[in-house]
Formats: structure tokens, sequence, C-alpha cells
């Protein structure tokens, strides 16, 4: 049976090992967290406070969640005088499977881009990976979590953090603009997040992107409010947001390896 260790326990490490959880109650998960939040100590699985303390074997499945500015301090701790120490599922940003290769010990690797809607079932986790067993794995993982997206080029990790990653938070700041906006319009405060947030569960219920022209009627409302994003180049801005979160993972990744 596969031994599922989860790295680095902040808000996304300990979704996946609920979600391991969730898959299936006899999975044998280690958590690995030197400062676990407070209000965190009850999880359902082990905790130690680090990777020293365990000896890899080859059916183990490593899920490396800690920040990519930690990885070279992770990697003094890490046990390295295991000949297969079994695979690893990287969520690290930026992180390159060449740069993880030249402070880790595995051969196995797996790149995976998921989000915090995991635990609603809504995140469509993209993940890379050189092994086919391990795909496999990462595949039946997340897709408790949402629905995976096997891509076959390691640079689509990177889009994917910007958009799949990020992404939720570049939408609710519109969203938080709109909820703005209609406070200043006089609707209640309690009530004005209600009517952004019905935006965005109407918007991500229609799936499709065509779904625009359909809902502008012309010398409507819609259109109206469509013509003052065009003006003000909406689209560059949030293009440009989202080359802007794709450079810094290229960044990360050339910091971390030139270290």
């Amino acid at each position: 049976m596969t031994r599922f260790i989860v790295i680095g326990l902040g808000n996304m490490g300990r979704q996946i090992g609920k979600l391991l959880k969730n898959c299936s109650p006899h999975n044998n998960i280690i958590g690995v967290e030197k400062n676990l939040p407070k209000g965190e100590t009850n999880l359902p699985f082990t905790v130690v406070d680090s990777i020293s303390k365990i000896k890899l074997t080859p059916n183990d499945c490593s899920i490396l969640c800690i920040k990519p500015q930690d990885l070279h301090e992770f990697s003094k701790e890490l046990n390295t005088n295991v000949s297969d120490p079994g695979g690893l599922i990287s969520v690290l940003a930026g992180i390159s499977t060449e740069t993880l290769q030249k402070f880790l010990p595995h051969t196995k690797i797996c790149r995976a881009m998921p989000n915090l809607a995991m635990d609603k079932g809504k995140s469509d986790t993209a993940f890379y990976t050189n092994d086919k067993a391990l795909g496999e794995l990462t595949n039946n993982i997340f897709s408790h979590g949402g629905s995976p997206i096997n891509v076959s080029n390691e640079r689509d990790i990177d889009t994917a953090t910007a958009i799949i990653g990020s992404g939720p938070a570049f939408i609710l700041k519109l969203c938080h603009a709109m909820s703005d906006e209609a406070e200043w319009q006089r609707v209640p405060s309690h009530l004005a997040p209600k009517f952004a947030m019905a935006s965005l569960k109407a918007a991500a219920s229609m799936e499709d992107l065509s779904k625009i022209s359909q809902i502008t009627s012309k010398g409507g409302t819609t259109e109206a409010g469509l013509r003052v994003m065009n003006k003000y180049n909406f689209d560059n801005i949030i293009r440009s947001t989202v080359r802007t979160s794709i450079s810094k993972s290229h960044e990360l990744d050339h910091e971390t390896r030139e270290y």
C-alpha cells in the first residue's frame, strides 16, 4: 500500500492531506510541518516536525507543499541515503522538474497545480509528469477534488499556476470591486457581496466563454458596461496580470536553481 507523506501543512497541504483521507479512510498519511497553525492540531493523520524523521521507501508518495523559497533548506533535512525514495508530487509554484531533481533524490516526479476549491470538489488540477504510474496516481488523488487536467508540456504548468492556482484570487478581486460598487449604490453591506457572488456563480455555471454574446442585448445594460471595459483595455489588464504571474514562476525557478 502507498504511504503518503504531505510535506508542508499550510492551507494547500492541509487540504491535500484531508483529501487523501477522504479518498480512503485507510490511507496511510504522514504530515510534515514544523509550525502547525493554531486550530489545526486535530488533523486526521499523524504529523511529525521534520522529514528527517522519515525514511523514504519505494512505496512512498511524497507531496511537496512547502514554499518554493524553502526548497533548499528542506533538501538539507531530507535523508538522501535511499536508492528509491518513491514518487514526488510537487505543488510548488514555478519550480521545474529539473530544479527539483537538482535538490531532491527523486526520479519519478509530477508537478501539479490545484487550488483551494478542492474541499468543494471544484479544483480542476493541472498536472505534468515523467512517470506513467505516478501520473495515474496523481489523477486518482485529485479526481476526488475536481477534474484533473493532464498536460504534455511542462511549461503549461506555469500557465496553470497563474490561471488555475492564482486565478481565483484575480476573479475574486473583480467580485470585490463589484461588491464595493454595490455598496456605493446603497445596497446594504450584507447584500452587496451576495450580489457579486451571484454573478460569479452564474458565470461559472455557464462554462462557455461564448455566452457573453448571449447575455449582451444590443443597446442594453450589459453592452454599456462592456463598452467601458473595452475603453479601459480590461482584456489587456487581465492578460498582463496572468503574464506577470507566469513570469514570477520562471523567476522563482531561476532563483531556486541558482541558490
